[in-house]
């Protein structure tokens, strides 16, 4: 079976990347109905963990960061991680943190333990993977955990297939209230949660000048990081030109005459002709692929320039400039939580505007604070509220506790419940 398994993974990676999702998610979907035949009911008792499976393409952002608090605090929860992505998903299980269990679409004992979940975790729309295995076990609960939020208004669709999931984990109450409530989604589904990958911003664990070190950058030295999004077919016009020579040298031309590093973070998606360019004296590349811990690479930033990364509303959480790079923007707030006119950030389009606008940061801050200073801060309550307290994960933890009905209690260092998880809340 292993080699016959190694033989139709190897085949499947010669075909195009569509056709190869869908041919390993209809094989994950037959092996997962096989093992709802097959499997025997999962016996549970007062003391049983709380299975639970992650669905995603990376193990990244607020999913692995939950994973790794919870298994900090010793909290009573097995985790599974299966993704849909066959490629991405043999990379990605030889990173997998060792209490984290791979589920491979080709395993019947795997999909086993998959369709016997309490829970399935996912940042994507997963719409018709939901709908196939609550067919198959209809008592699992599906969450929605953002990863980001998205700085454009997103399609009606999109929220209609939001609204299926059982509970939907946002950043704050403001965007429960004016962006998720004001699209039909039930309001007891919306749990403003905060955003687990951001706990580390109220208490780092290193130091900048430990981050600096391990990123290879000078901690005496500024920093100004560029994380872009995807570059694309469609959107390459309007993308961060991080692949033309001309520009990357006028960058590290301007960086040298400043005395600063510039840091160029490509998206963990990007082709190796993205990530694989090389440094040069002021400008470095320290791709997403290669430094997933996006939080460390923020901590050690002074100035952060994107698009519409998501990476950018993370670093609303720092407070710190940002030099926004062709961002498109609604002139008003209808779904979305920034507008053309609050924000929080000059948008540039050129070289040359780019330069202008972080010459102005870095050298006379004072004016750039008294322009964007209350927009940022608007922003950042509009964000998240007051969840950047270091708890996300805990309250994570609390409402799947609560979506289960059961009590969420956690060990010493976590937040102080009654009851005991895994008993039937009274």
């Amino acid at each position: 079976m292993r080699v016959l398994r190694k033989l139709a993974v190897s085949l499947l990676l010669l075909v195009p990347d569509n056709l190869r999702r869908r041919t390993y998610g209809l094989i994950c979907t037959l092996t997962m109905g096989l093992a709802s035949f097959v499997s025997r009911r999962r016996r549970k008792d007062a003391n049983s963990p709380i299975r639970i499976a992650i669905f995603d393409r990376r193990l990244t952002g607020n999913l692995r960061a939950f994973v790794e608090r919870m298994q900090q605090m010793g909290a009573p929860i097995e985790f599974g991680f299966l993704s849909l992505d066959l490629d991405r998903e043999q990379i990605d299980h030889k990173r997998l943190p060792k209490w984290v269990r791979p589920l491979d679409g080709f395993r019947l004992r795997d999909m086993c333990w998959a369709i016997q979940a309490d829970v399935f975790l996912t940042s994507i729309r997963a719409n018709r993977f939901r709908r196939l295995v609550q067919a198959f076990n209809p008592h699992v609960k599906f969450v929605q955990v953002f990863h980001s939020i998205s700085l454009t208004a997103d399609p009606p669709v999109w929220f209609e297939h939001m609204g299926r999931f059982d509970a939907l984990f946002c950043s704050s109450e403001w965007m429960g209230r004016e962006v998720f409530a004001t699209r039909n989604i039930e309001t007891g589904r919306i749990r403003p949660t905060g955003f687990a990958c951001l706990d580390e911003l109220a208490a780092p664990p290193k130091t900048r000048d430990e981050i600096c070190r391990q990123l290879g950058l000078d901690p005496d030295r500024k920093v100004i990081l560029i994380a872009p999004t995807l570059s694309t077919a469609e959107m390459a016009a309007g993308h961060v030109p991080i692949t033309n020579p001309e520009f990357l040298q006028r960058l590290n031309g301007w960086a040298a005459s400043h005395d600063v590093q510039i840091v160029i973070r490509a998206h963990p998606h990007e082709r190796p002709s993205v990530t694989d360019l090389p440094d040069q004296s002021h400008l470095l590349h320290r791709p997403a692929l290669k430094y997933p811990k996006a939080i460390e690479q923020l901590l050690a930033t002074d100035i952060l320039v994107s698009d519409a990364s998501g990476i950018a509303v993370y670093f609303l959480g720092l407070g710190r400039p940002i030099v926004f790079w062709n961002a498109e923007l609604p002139n008003d707030r209808n779904a979305t939580f920034l507008s053309a006119t609050d924000l929080p950030g000059p948008n540039v389009d050129t070289a040359e505007s780019l330069l202008a606008a972080l010459t102005e940061v870095l050298c006379d801050p004072a004016s750039h604070q008294a322009r964007y200073g209350a927009l940022l801060a608007a922003a950042r309550e509009r964000a998240f509220g007051d969840t950047l307290d270091g708890h996300a994960a805990e309250r994570y933890y609390e409402e799947i506790c609560r979506l289960l009905g059961l009590s969420a209690s956690l060990p010493a260092g976590g937040n102080s419940h009654s009851g005991t998880a895994g008993k039937k809340a009274a």
